[in-house]
């Protein structure tokens, strides 16, 4: 167990744990460039701006996950039939 949290006595939801782990660790946060975790394109007549091609990952949280059927899987299928093809 680590030390930090040895003696609490209540839980911590698992990206704060996660974030704990890290910080001591002098881990540091991801590019967001590269790394995506945006709101952009939570309503319907929001464009999504995220070009998935410069992107090596973004995650589809509740508000936008709508936009991971809409762009993200057909994005996936491409370069997936890409790579099958090489």
């Amino acid at each position: 167990m680590l030390p930090m949290v040895k003696d609490i006595e209540h839980f911590y939801i698992e990206q704060g744990f996660i974030a704990g782990c890290l910080a001591s660790q002098n881990g540091v946060p991801l590019d967001t460039q590269r790394y995506v975790t945006s709101w952009n394109g939570m309503w319907f007549w929001q464009k999504d701006h995220v070009e998935y091609s410069k992107v090596i990952c973004r995650h589809f949280f509740g508000v936008v996950r709508h936009l991971m059927y809409l762009r993200g899987y057909p994005t996936f299928l491409k370069m997936q039939n890409a790579f099958k093809k090489v």
